[in-house]
C-alpha cells in the first residue's frame, strides 16, 4: 500500500512538473509574441511618421531652393545651396553616425525587448 502511494506521488510530481514546463514554454512564447508585436507596431508607426516628415522636408527644401534662387537671380543657384546644406548635414551624420543613430536605436530596442 505504501509503495503504491509513493509511485503515485512520483507520477503526480512528474505530471505536475511536465505541466509546469509546458506552461512556462507557453508563457515565454506569449511574451515573445507580445514583445515582437510591440516593437513591430512602434517601428511601423515610426516609419509612417518618417515618411510624412520626409515629404514635408522635400517640399520645404524645394520652396527654400526656389526662394534662394529668386533672391540670387537663378533657380539653380538655390538648388545648389540647398544641396550643399544637405551635403554638409550628411557628412556630419556620417561622421557621428554611431553616437547619433546606432547607439540610441540599439538602446531603444534593448529597452523595449527587455521591458
Amino acid at each position: 500500500m505504501e509503495m503504491e502511494s509513493e509511485s503515485s506521488s512520483v507520477e503526480d510530481l512528474l505530471f505536475k512538473s511536465k505541466e509546469y514546463i509546458n506552461t512556462r514554454i507557453d508563457l515565454f512564447k506569449l511574451k515573445s509574441i507580445n514583445k515582437a508585436s510591440s516593437v513591430f507596431s512602434i517601428t511601423a508607426s515610426a516609419l509612417v511618421l518618417a515618411g510624412i516628415f520626409l515629404m514635408i522636408l522635400l517640399f520645404v527644401s524645394i520652396a527654400l531652393a526656389l526662394y534662394l534662387g529668386s533672391l540670387l537671380g537663378a533657380a539653380h543657384y538655390g538648388f545648389f545651396i540647398v544641396a550643399g546644406i544637405y551635403l554638409v548635414a550628411g557628412l556630419i551624420l556620417f561622421a557621428f553616425r554611431k553616437e547619433i543613430m546606432k547607439t540610441p536605436f540599439s538602446n531603444w530596442l534593448i529597452r523595449n525587448l527587455m521591458d
